[in-house]
């Protein structure tokens, strides 16, 4: 059984890039609860960092955690197929053979920043943030299938980004429509609008400007008022 502060030990060993952490999970007891508790979590951390857009929707309670629960789902569905992805570079390209279950891992290790995605919440810093994240998270990824499959480190680094090309492209293609009612079922479980678009998300946040005082460019009507 995962202990809580075993847990936390091995999520900042992943953290850090530790190569043994890798090589513990793939044959600990506890490494499909692990791998189940870094993805859920950092689902829902992303989902809470992306709030900000809810409340700015006032959308309501019951419906907010619904869409909290949605984005932590949907966060759950990317994360298995880049690791689909990833596991079919590996064995259709660099013909490694190798479980499934192994890249799942190894890659769940390497989502271990997102657990630190509700920063992104913060005014101001929430773009910087979620790009560390992501540049974060990328070179985790890298190293987990570097270890776990004994590749070089430029060989890792083209099979984690030919994993992440193959994903864009299915999302670009076959998986539009899909895309589209995950948009449309995101709409619909927080029974409001969202904003989608840097376009939308400027005017939900713009702030009403205040009126300005009329000033009045002759100062001799001004002394005839007076």
């Amino acid at each position: 059984m995962l202990e809580f502060f075993e847990f936390f030990s091995v999520v900042g060993r992943a953290l850090t890039f530790d190569e043994g952490v890798h090589l513990l999970v793939q044959r600990a007891p506890w490494r499909d609860t692990l791998v189940t508790l870094v993805v859920v979590l950092a689902g829902f951390s992303e989902a809470l960092g992306q709030s900000l857009v809810l409340f700015a929707s006032r959308v309501k309670k019951r419906r907010f955690v619904f869409s909290l629960l949605f984005s932590a789902s949907v966060f759950t569905f990317s994360f298995f197929f880049l690791a689909l992805s990833v596991w079919l570079v590996a064995t259709q390209v660099f013909g490694r053979e190798v479980a499934f279950s192994v890249i799942v891992r190894a890659v769940s290790l390497g989502y271990a920043p997102y657990l630190f995605s509700f920063f992104i919440l913060a005014p101001y810093f929430g773009n910087p943030i979620s790009l560390l994240l992501s540049v974060w998270s990328l070179v985790g990824v890298v190293r987990g299938v570097q270890v776990v499959l004994g590749l070089g480190v430029w060989q890792a680094l083209l099979c984690a980004f030919l994993g992440w090309l193959f994903l864009q492209l299915v999302q670009r293609t076959v998986g539009r429509p899909l895309i589209g009612g995950v948009r449309w079922l995101r709409r619909r479980v927080a029974g409001a609008p969202l904003a989608t678009s840097r376009e939308e998300l400027r005017e939900l946040f713009a702030l009403p400007q205040r009126p300005r005082a009329h000033l009045d460019p002759d100062p001799r009507k001004t002394r005839e008022r007076a």
